[in-house]
């Protein structure tokens, strides 16, 4: 069963997990001033972390995770504040708890195991078979690599292939269909397998077979064949240049494995798979842990731990409890708002690490207007961005520590700063609502043609950070009379694919919240926002979620993936930022960050966070501990 959270009530109540400075420094960026009740809601809490403990012992038994809440029906908004009380924002968002993971993490004499908290679970280790990223990402990378990885500047190096292939080492054709690699010698899947040509040829064979119910067949349809001279040579042969060629094969799939399965779609494979990278993964427990095992035979040399654990938690003020209480070593995405609480900790062993990232959070509007008729009014969707203010949630519930965001290439250098961000401007919000017929109801929401101007809003649940940040503007939205009601979810039903019910695959939302980042140094986006890859009946594997068609920017995007020259394929996408900042699909909020609370022991995962385009799979073989 899916997790719906519910709007509360109490004020005190729903504040409660900010800090008093957050609270005062939100209230007076734009909710007016702060009431005496509200401050002493906001109180501080002092952190009180638990002394120093023995590594975890190794479990008896895992077990098993805490069953997923019944779904209640989503909570319509407080109803709007007494001119006394203007500055309170609406009730938050409110959760079942989950029950934290029994397991604890293994341990065997003498070895180094490193302990990962997260707030939300990985829920498949193969990224061929969703569009999901973030943690997917890194989770899968740990074990399963592929031609290309990136340097610590954030370009393309050799993996499997020896090196990057160019037109100056022979390996890019003079009419850019064909790449050729040379693949790396003595690279062996953990069976002691070769990794060959043939597997190059199959993933490619795998991910484009019609039955396999993969995320994306993005770039791989615009090859014409993958061919195999010998065992240390692919040549990869495109229908036409395709300048996104290196973002494609980053993951193999053992062709000696998997083309036995009689079920691909089925495979444990998926949940556990087999790899060439630095780490295997020997345990999977669905909503509870993963452990990963050092793999003797990387071709970079075994990693410095012995065993990685990442363990998962009900929320995110679960895993920085956990953390405090140093019951784990590292927590993933830790929200901003903890991390001036967690700064202080550093004589008692604790620290924090915070990067600018290559993502951005954003609320989005249900592309397909068939299912979500309101949205299909530019001007409405420009009157509800203008209502947010962005700069009350960096400023007040961030403290400062990212920026307001652009769009989806921030923080890269395709990221058009010509672009001005979108202002905060309630009155010329109200003025284009009452131009539009939409006029203030008695309740002061507003009303046209007897349709009230409401709507739901999904993000994922458990996240503190994410639920002050739709209070806020549910607040924002209320102001200028708009009703948004919050129904958020279990990010697993959130992200899934298509074919197994996905809410953001099958358009089930009307505005969503979520971020998504660039994981590679290659601009090459277009599988989010093309018409092809909306995900249907007829079309399961495509990855767009957010269900956006513009036939202009298609285009767009057609010329930019043929275009092989850098700077003329740049100002291509430029212009494609250009062109969906005019049609406010998107209400961009904030950059995200690489943002990890960690034990100082701990060693070497600074590099791994500083590396652009890197996630946390980045030279985890590095990864040491005191």
């Amino acid at each position: 069963m899916t997790d719906h959270v519910t709007v509360g009530s109490d004020t005190a109540r729903r504040m409660q997990h900010l800090s008093r400075r957050a609270c005062l420094r939100m209230l007076g960026g734009g909710l007016g001033l702060a009431s005496l009740a509200l401050a002493s809601a906001c109180a501080p809490a002092a952190p009180q972390p638990a002394p120093a403990t023995a590594a975890p012992p190794p479990p008896t038994a895992a077990a098993k995770p805490a069953e997923a809440a019944k779904p209640t029906e989503a909570a319509k908004p407080a109803e709007a504040p007494k001119p006394a009380e203007a500055a309170k924002p609406a009730a938050p968002a409110t959760t079942a708890p989950a029950a934290p993971p029994a397991a604890a993490a293994p341990a065997k004499p003498g070895g180094k195991t490193l302990v990962m908290g997260m707030w939300q679970e990985i829920p498949i280790l193969n990224t061929p078979m969703t569009a999901e990223g973030g943690n997917v990402v890194s989770g899968t990378k740990l074990t399963l690599r592929g031609l290309l990885f990136t340097d610590e500047k954030g370009a393309f190096e050799g993996e499997l292939a020896e090196q990057v292939p160019t037109p100056q080492n022979g390996g890019i054709s003079a009419d850019g269909k064909t790449i050729t690699y040379k693949l790396r010698k003595g690279v062996t899947w953990p069976d002691g397998k070769p990794v060959t040509s043939a597997d190059v040829r199959y993933t490619w064979e795998a991910v484009m077979k019609p039955d396999n119910k993969v995320g994306t067949r993005y770039g791989y349809e615009a090859i014409s064949a993958v061919d195999t001279p010998d065992e240390q040579t692919a040549v990869v042969r495109f229908k036409q240049p395709f300048a996104s060629w290196a973002i494609l094969f980053d993951v193999m799939l053992p062709s000696h494995i998997l083309a036995q399965e009689s079920d691909f779609n089925a495979s444990k494979f998926h949940q556990q798979p087999v790899g060439f990278g630095p780490f295997k993964v020997t345990e999977n427990i669905k909503g509870d842990h993963i452990t990963y095992e050092a793999f003797d035979g990387y071709w970079k040399g075994r990693p410095k731990i012995d065993r990685l654990f990442i363990r998962y938690f009900g929320s995110t003020d679960a895993m920085v409890q956990a953390l405090k209480a140093k019951e784990v070593d590292l927590t993933w995405s830790t929200p901003l708002p903890n991390i001036p609480e967690l700064k202080p900790l550093e004589s008692q062993g604790i620290t924090t690490l915070v990067q600018p990232g290559t993502g951005a959070e954003r609320y989005v509007f249900n592309g397909d207007h068939k299912q979500v008729p309101l949205f299909a009014d530019k001007d409405l969707r420009m009157a509800l961005s203008l209502a947010v203010n962005r700069k009350t949630i960096v400023d007040g519930l961030l403290f400062g520590l990212t920026t307001i965001a652009r769009g989806d290439w921030d923080n890269t250098p395709w990221e058009n700063k010509e672009l001005k961000l979108v202002e905060y401007n309630p009155d010329q919000a109200k003025q284009i609502l009452d131009r539009l017929g939409w006029k203030p109801g008695s309740d002061g929401i507003r009303v046209k043609d007897g349709q009230r101007l409401a709507f739901t809003h999904t993000t994922t649940s458990g996240t503190q950070l994410r639920e002050n940040v739709q209070l806020l503007i549910q607040q924002n939205f209320k102001d200028v009379g708009a009703e948004m009601t919050i129904k958020n979810e279990r990010s697993s039903q959130l992200f899934g694919s298509y074919s197994s019910g996905g809410i953001w695959a099958r358009g089930e939302y009307q505005m969503g919240g979520w971020s998504q980042g660039i994981s590679l140094p290659d601009p090459d986006i277009s599988a989010r926002y093309l018409t092809k890859e909306i995900p249907s009946d007829a079309n399961p594997a495509g990855a767009s979620q957010y269900r956006y068609s513009n036939p202009d920017v298609d285009t767009l995007f057609g010329q930019a993936a043929a275009e092989l020259d850098p700077e003329k394929r740049k100002a291509v996408f430029f212009k494609i930022q250009e062109l969906m900042r005019e049609e406010y699909e998107f209400i961009w909020l904030y950059n995200t960050t690489a943002s990890w609370g960690m034990q100082t022991r701990v060693k070497n995962f600074d590099q791994t966070v500083k590396a652009p385009f890197g996630g946390f799979h980045w030279r985890a073989e590095a990864w040491d501990l005191a």
